[in-house]
């Protein structure tokens, strides 16, 4: 009988570090595929230990597995401080799952209920809310003075201008930025359809280390988009504008910030 929840423990063992690997590891799934299922495994693999004996008491067991796979959940992008903290939610999640077990055990099954509406709602509406906030902070509504736009110009060394009358698209990018060149043919499309007169959409490449803007514009022109493009001299603007990630589009007009977040979440509040 002992050598029997021997095996048990080594199996689960086993199972528990192959599951903790597969939804801590980044990349490997969407977020969506992560949560769901890392919610059934946590849940499924949390009963089992509520429903068996193995070396110690059962729930001791739990206890002790919930709290190891924490911090296995946490220590597991240690080096990245961003993907840890943008991630935190759905380890969080993951130890709600192993909780709602134990209640599913210990009390009543319903509480299933809870588990999958909470985690449907945080698909479709607090995973997106959240990650909006760490990634596009909060500078809705707030004013800006026209000088922060001092020292932006285009391809010709024309000084930039904000056009207060209208409502002014920038999009952040830079040359190292593989989701900002996934986009661009979107912009670009966008950018023919717009009443001109009244709405503006302009690229803005923040240079890095070394770079020039006739660089970057080279790296473009190839395409032959049509959208304009402007170039900082450095980040300085980033700071003033609390831009952290890339790409990140706002939306100014009169100097305020009416929007700061992706460019398709941006065309559709705006109707364009």
């Amino acid at each position: 009988m002992r050598m029997q929840k021997n095996k048990q423990l080594i199996f689960v063992g086993l199972f528990a570090i192959a599951v903790n690997f597969l939804t801590a590891i980044s990349g490997s799934f969407s977020q969506n595929t992560k949560l769901y299922f890392g919610v059934a495994i946590y849940f499924f693999f949390s009963k089992y230990f509520l429903t068996n004996n193995l070396i110690f008491h059962k729930e001791i067991s739990f206890w002790i597995f919930i709290s190891l796979i924490f911090v296995f959940q946490l220590s597991s992008n240690v080096f990245n401080y961003d993907n840890t903290v943008n991630s935190l939610p759905i380890h969080i999640f993951f130890i709600l799952s192993s909780l709602t077990a134990f209640f599913y055990v210990k009390y009543s099954k319903l509480i299933i209920l809870f588990l999958i509406s909470l985690t449907i709602w945080f698909h479709f509406n607090g995973k997106k809310a959240y990650l909006d906030y760490r990634l596009f902070g909060s500078i809705k509504n707030n004013y800006i003075n026209n000088n922060i736009f001092s020292g932006l110009s285009n391809i010709r060394n024309y000084d930039f201008v904000v056009d207060t009358n209208k409502l002014t698209i920038i999009d952040f990018w830079n040359s190292k930025c593989a989701p900002c060149y996934r986009q661009f043919p979107l912009i670009d499309s966008i950018s023919k359809l717009v009443d001109t007169s009244k709405i503006d959409i302009l690229l803005l490449n923040i240079p890095l280390k070394g770079e020039t803007k006739e660089d970057n514009y080279l790296l473009l022109n190839k395409f032959n988009y049509s959208f304009k493009q402007i170039f900082a001299n450095d980040s300085r603007i980033m700071d003033g504008l609390k831009i952290n990630y890339f790409p990140t589009t706002i939306v100014i007009k009169n100097n305020i910030v009416l929007f700061s977040g992706e460019f398709n979440d941006a065309i559709k509040k705006f109707k364009l």
